[in-house]
């Protein structure tokens, strides 16, 4: 502590010289008092030794040593009389001039990260106290600053100027001490964008910045004045609604928000549509703790999601427990990509005319530690939404490689293995370099790849995804556009997209022997598809009577359980091994 410090010097120093100076008074007054005493002392001992009486010569000189004695103590009595008076002169000036204004000055130094202070200048200070006052008063200014700007970096996010997680729990935590006190409604929600990430990754994180900034700016002025606006991080944000009446006030309030994502962004003249999912979350209803609350609504938003995405849902009970399950399956997804659980098992492709096998289309499983396979439709959304399928995708290329490496091998050279490319997959550098790295490296044989990609990727980013496919096509892959039928735009996506191949959705072959729309919906697929010169292969022919249909109108090939239900690699690999070792021989 500077303060102490000060004081102590200061009472060292007036202590030290006011000792010395009575010192020396105390003294000079007791030998002026006895002067006269120890004269006759001094005479007497004279006439002992000496046996003679007084004499006017030595009376003389004694009474010269007795004056010069006084004038001697005199002056000392004087000097220390003096002495004291400027230290103490010397003292009363230097504390008003000097020690008090850097007294003060410390004292504000010492309070300036509790309040403002303002240093005031001593009427009449010496120059050299002024400027140190001065320096001193902006070394608190720049301290106050930075304590100002230190306090907003604390509770504000930095890239769009909104209050942050800790800022915006605070402000809850006192509305929920309001809302009791007051008995009145509060509501919590919880946004997270849709489809953000797929920006950020395919065109960098300097646009998705910028398209964050934009979307707080939007939510600010969308929401009331007494409303809180926060981002928590990442894509997600949050919103603190008081003083409301009932449930619909919150409905209108979500509703509000929707609307105002329905214009595009606008960021370098370029447009950008995105949606988000609100979770709603209310107080004291659903909870009066604010962290609970905050769980409750992104809770919520999970189900919002889950929903379709671009709308609002209230939070109810079983949504926690869809959230702790949410959360367990991303963990053990993490976990099952590190241990290589997931697999390709190959569903046989066969010409329609002779049945003659053509190629395999991989198909992912997740073979748990139990041994228990798992399909994509119980994992495939998690694995996506957690940015996982690219380390997947990207594990199971080596079986690819080695499986074509192998059909060489064994002479069956034009054998090709289809995989499903997922929506992120085309629009994601990272994942496509890693594709397109393998081909031209030639550890993957284009001519017997054919990747498939459905009509719901494309519609994620059209351009970006076109320019993918078209590289991959330069190189010599071939391009399947899978379930043809069930999403939007097929036709203007035949025309527009680099397709070799168009495979009719399962749902539409089912019935081709036994009703007469999926019947005539099937001829009309194989009829479009030849039109654009594009093979069109029939999915999920289970029995003869698809078959013969598919035949009879010139499909170009097959798949289904008919030929073979999905087998592992180890199996594909003997059956095409053990086929053409019978044909060598």
């Amino acid at each position: 502590m500077l303060m102490p410090g000060i004081d102590s010097f200061k009472g060292r120093y007036l202590y030290l010289a006011l000792l010395f100076s009575f010192s020396l008074l105390i003294i000079a007054y007791i030998g002026y008092s006895n002067i006269e005493q120890a004269s006759q002392l001094l005479l007497t001992s004279y006439q002992h030794i000496t046996g003679e009486g007084t004499s006017h010569t030595a009376n003389q000189q004694l009474a010269q040593l007795n004056e010069l004695i006084q004038q001697t103590l005199f002056w000392i009595i004087l000097i220390t009389t003096a002495a004291i008076l400027l230290i103490s002169y010397f003292y009363i000036l230097s504390h008003r001039l000097i020690l008090k204004p850097l007294t003060e000055t410390i004292n504000a130094i010492q309070q300036g990260g509790e309040s403002s202070i303002e240093l005031s200048l001593p009427q009449q200070p010496a120059s050299e106290t002024r400027h140190l006052v001065e320096a001193l008063r902006g070394l608190i200014n720049n301290m106050e600053s930075r304590h100002s700007k230190l306090d907003h970096m604390a509770h504000h996010d930095a890239l769009t100027g909104l209050p942050n997680r800790t800022l915006f729990r605070d402000r809850l935590v006192h509305a929920l001490h309001l809302s009791e006190r007051q008995n009145h409604l509060l509501s919590v929600m919880f946004l997270d964008l849709d489809g953000f990430k797929y920006i950020n990754d395919s065109l960098g994180h300097a646009v998705g910045d910028q398209l964050l900034i934009a979307v707080a700016e939007r939510l600010r002025i969308t929401v009331r004045e007494s409303d809180t606006v926060a981002r928590l991080g990442g894509d997600e944000f949050a919103i603190l609604l008081e003083f409301f009446g009932d449930h619909s006030e919150a409905s209108k309030m979500a509703e509000k928000i929707l609307l105002a994502f329905k214009p595009p962004f606008i960021l370098n003249d370029q447009e950008f549509y995105i949606s988000t999912s609100i979770g709603v979350a209310l107080s004291p209803t659903d909870d009066t703790n604010s962290d609970r609350l905050i769980q409750a609504a992104d809770a919520a938003m999970y189900e919002a999601k889950r929903a379709g995405k671009g709308t609002y849902r209230f939070y109810a009970k079983e949504m926690t427990e869809h959230a702790v399950e949410h959360l367990e399956l991303e963990n053990r997804l993490r976990q099952a990509v590190i241990a290589g659980e997931f697999e390709f098992h190959f569903s046989a492709i066969a010409k329609t005319d002779n049945l003659q096998i053509e190629g395999y289309e991989a198909l992912l499983r997740w073979r748990k530690s139990d041994q228990e396979i798992l399909s994509p439709e119980s994992f495939l959304r998690q694995l996506e939404e957690t940015g996982l399928m690219a380390q997947v995708v990207e594990q199971l290329l080596e079986d690819v490689i080695e499986m074509q490496a192998a059909f060489r091998t064994y002479g069956a050279k034009d054998l090709f293995i289809a995989v499903n490319l997922s929506p992120s997959f085309l629009i994601n550098d990272h994942q496509s370099i890693i594709l397109l790295s393998e081909l031209i490296s030639g550890r993957l044989s284009p001519h017997q790849l054919m990747l498939e990609v459905t009509e719901e990727a494309l519609a994620k980013k059209p351009e970006i995804a076109l320019e993918t496919l078209n590289k991959l096509k330069a190189l010599g892959v071939r391009i399947a556009l899978d379930d043809f039928g069930v999403g939007q735009s097929s036709l203007s996506h035949l025309r527009r997209f680099p397709f070799d191949v168009v495979k009719i959705d399962r749902e539409f072959v089912r019935d081709v022997a036994m009703d007469e729309n999926d019947a005539n919906l099937a001829k009309a697929v194989i009829q479009l598809g030849h039109a654009f010169n594009i093979e069109v292969i029939g999915e999920g022919v289970e029995n003869s009577g698809q078959l013969d249909f598919l035949r009879k109108h010139h499909c170009d090939s097959v798949q289904g359980y008919l030929l073979s239900y999905p087998i592992t690699k180890e199996e594909v690999l003997n059956s095409v091994r053990t086929k053409y070792q019978a044909k060598e021989q």
